[in-house]
Order: structure tokens, then sequence, then C-alpha cells
């Protein structure tokens, strides 16, 4: 069974990520609960990796 991995730009996506979150959380732009679910639906499924994303 090979190995996988992620590509080494996906360090600085997780940097942005966390930077963002720490954000919204300081400044109270967005309720912790609905950023802390979009920080995990981002990570689960990247918009990205949508199949209707263009």
């Amino acid at each position: 069974m090979a190995s996988r991995f992620y590509p080494p730009g996906v360090i600085f996506i997780a940097i942005g990520l966390g930077l963002m979150s720490y954000a919204v959380a300081k400044y109270e732009l967005m309720n912790p609960y609905a950023a802390a679910a979009t920080i995990a639906h981002e990570m689960r499924t990247p918009l990205g990796a949508h199949p209707h994303a263009s």
C-alpha cells in the first residue's frame, strides 16, 4: 500500500487557515462555532476539490 503525501504548499494553506481563524475569533467577526464548522468543512473538503468548482 503506497503512502500518500500532501504537497509542500499545504503547510501554507494550514497557516493561512490558522491566521484567519485567529483573526475571526479575536475580533469576534463570526460565532466561534460557525467559524470552527467552516474550518472543519474546508479541511475535510477544500473548495478546490468540489466537483462543481471551476
